[in-house]
């Protein structure tokens, strides 16, 4: 592989940016198209399920989690969830608590009652906490809407860790 720094045509250099490509695969410009098969592929941490009714907010932290390596997989509510589990088998669940459907306590029952695999939560919410919730163990956090994508990513390489 070759760094070159790319210039833009007339060789103002306000938007260089230093590139890596095979040898003899650049010209000098900014205009080269490697293959899938010549990138370097970016490593996956792990998988992450989503679970949140506000499709901004999911789309907001899917975005937030996939720049930052993450393979991420949505849902809309519990029901979905439920099948994601099952078929995705995710590393870490992000859910939110109060949703249609079926929300986040319903979800946690059907989990225990199908033998669903043990996956560990951090539950995201407007809401304080029940309770008797917390002792759930498969609850690992309980966050309080706002969180940042830095906060998350630090609980859930945490949540990751402490498995």
């Amino acid at each position: 592989m070759l760094a070159r720094t790319c210039r833009p045509r007339g060789g103002l250099m306000r938007n260089s940016h230093e590139v890596f490509v095979p040898a003899g695969a650049h010209d000098g410009d900014c205009n080269v198209r490697m293959k899938p098969a010549e990138m370097t592929p970016v490593p996956v941490k792990q998988k992450v399920l989503i679970v949140e009714d506000n499709s901004d907010v999911r789309r907001l932290y899917a975005i937030g989690l996939n720049q930052r390596g993450f393979q991420v997989k949505l849902a809309a509510n519990g029901a979905e969830a439920f099948e994601r589990i099952t078929s995705e088998r995710p590393d870490v669940i992000l859910l939110d608590w109060v949703m249609p459907l079926m929300d986040g306590s319903e979800m946690l029952n059907k989990l225990s009652s199908d033998g669903a695999p043990h996956v560990p939560i951090i539950v995201i919410s407007g809401h304080q906490p029940p309770t008797d919730k917390l002792l759930d163990p498969r609850i690992r956090r309980w966050l309080t809407k706002p969180v940042t994508i830095e906060q998350l990513v630090a609980e859930i390489e945490g949540r990751l860790v402490l498995r």
